[in-house]
């Protein structure tokens, strides 16, 4: 491999669910999807990312926990806690943030590429990471659940900007 596969900035086929994955029948196709995107974090310097973003629909995350990479296969958010919204930009939308609402601690359960069933808790940083790639799993774009910062947003008084944010609020269906 010599160089990262090309992110995929198709909205229609980012917005799509990603398969599960058999780790028992699978296990080529999930270790070669594992080194693509391992291979995507070193060259691209990224905190994390899924199968769907290089244009593989199949369920599986790798995040960069400080250059300790970890692989998630078919990973599930089973808890939630304390949310918060984050100003978040992801590569496959290039010059864009959103602010998104996103819980400071997950649990999540997940296969390793070898088939081990473990739950990790996630807080902070790399909840909010992880929530952004299982995302991408579900088809669920930045667009489609963040708000889009735009220099007026951000030259914008607290005050316009809280009003702002509360008709957002208003607008998501959160439980």
């Amino acid at each position: 491999m010599s160089e990262a596969k090309d992110l995929v900035f198709d909205l229609e086929e980012l917005g799509q669910r990603s398969d599960e994955l058999d780790v028992r029948k699978e296990n080529k196709l999930i270790k070669a999807i594992v080194l693509e995107l391992k291979f995507a974090i070193h060259e691209r310097e990224l905190l994390g990312i899924s199968a769907p973003q290089i244009g593989i629909k199949k369920r599986v995350v790798v995040l960069n926990f400080n250059g300790d990479l970890r692989s998630f296969v078919n990973p599930l958010i089973t808890k939630c806690e304390g949310m918060s919204f984050n100003k978040e930009s992801v590569p496959n939308l290039p010059g864009k943030f959103y602010l998104v609402p996103r819980y400071n601690s997950i649990d999540v359960t997940f296969q390793t590429p070898t088939g081990k069933i473990q739950s990790y808790k996630l807080l902070g940083v790399a909840a909010h990471i992880m929530q952004q790639q299982v995302d991408f799993l579900e088809g669920v774009l930045i667009s489609d659940v963040g708000f889009e910062i735009d220099e007026d947003f951000e030259n914008a008084s607290e005050e316009e900007r809280e009003q702002i944010m509360q008709m957002f609020l208003d607008s998501l269906d959160i439980k």
